[in-house]
């Protein structure tokens, strides 16, 4: 099954971990938040996820809206089967849902409200 995964935060580089060495998935690409200025001197940092898809050798994409045009073609050409969300800091906008063959998977990590 071919996984995009849509993540940003530290809590998430676990769930990346354990999809990209499961051989049931074939993670095609990372969505994760562009680099931002950190620290006193402002430098550019990836996110805890961009580092971790370096380190498995996977393909990332770092746009600054998911629901612009290029970002969703970009998305469209993984062919991902299904989607999966973990701590990614922006809403998923329909086009972007209406990708994959099966519904997306929103991984939380805490109760939501009714």
């Amino acid at each position: 099954m071919r996984l995009v995964v849509i993540a940003t935060a530290s809590i998430a580089v676990p769930t990346l971990r354990a999809l990209a060495q499961d051989e049931r998935f074939d993670v095609v690409g990372v969505v994760t938040q562009p680099d931002r200025p950190k620290g006193r001197k402002q430098i550019l940092t990836p996110t805890p996820v961009k580092r971790e898809a370096r380190v498995l050798d996977l393909p990332v994409l770092s746009p600054g809206k998911i629901g612009e045009e290029d970002s969703v073609a970009a998305l469209r050409k993984l062919a991902p089967d299904l989607l999966v969300v973990a701590a990614y800091g922006q809403h998923i906008p329909p086009p972007v849902l209406a990708i994959p063959l099966q519904e997306s998977v929103n991984l939380h990590p805490s109760l939501l409200p009714k």
